[in-house]
């Protein structure tokens, strides 16, 4: 199996509302799963979806040090819902899901280990 057919795999699971491609299991590993989500991204783009941010994962020391790496992967965000708006749980696919995310706009420079909570809240933009 190569990121080319494992792309087509999740795609097609996702646009045929089918379960994770069992196949990936023993396949996907960490770096392959990047190399995945990155076609994956490709392909969402060129069939006119919208990127609308992007994340990074393994943020938590506890979290890295269990998965045995220094890694902070990143993830796109295609979609994002303003707070209160809810989502039918029929759209979602049987081969996707929701990861609720916190998105915090930072309005103002913000930097340094001495940091309080207050100078965090007022240097939030929304």
């Amino acid at each position: 199996m190569n990121t080319e057919q494992a792309s087509d795999l999740i795609w097609n699971a996702w646009h045929e509302d089918g379960d994770y491609p069992e196949e990936l299991s023993q396949w996907l590993d960490y770096n392959r799963a990047l190399d995945v989500q990155t076609h994956l991204l490709a392909r969402r783009l060129a069939s006119g979806e919208t990127l609308a941010g992007w994340k990074i994962g393994l943020t938590s020391d506890r979290v890295r040090t269990k998965m045995g790496t220094e890694d902070q992967p990143f993830g796109h965000i295609m979609r994002v819902l303003e707070s209160g708006a809810t989502a039918a749980l029929s759209a979602i696919g049987a081969a996707s899901s929701i990861e609720p995310e916190l998105v915090v706009t930072i309005g103002q420079p913000l930097k340094g280990p001495d940091i309080t909570p207050a100078q965090a809240r007022a240097a939030t933009a929304s």
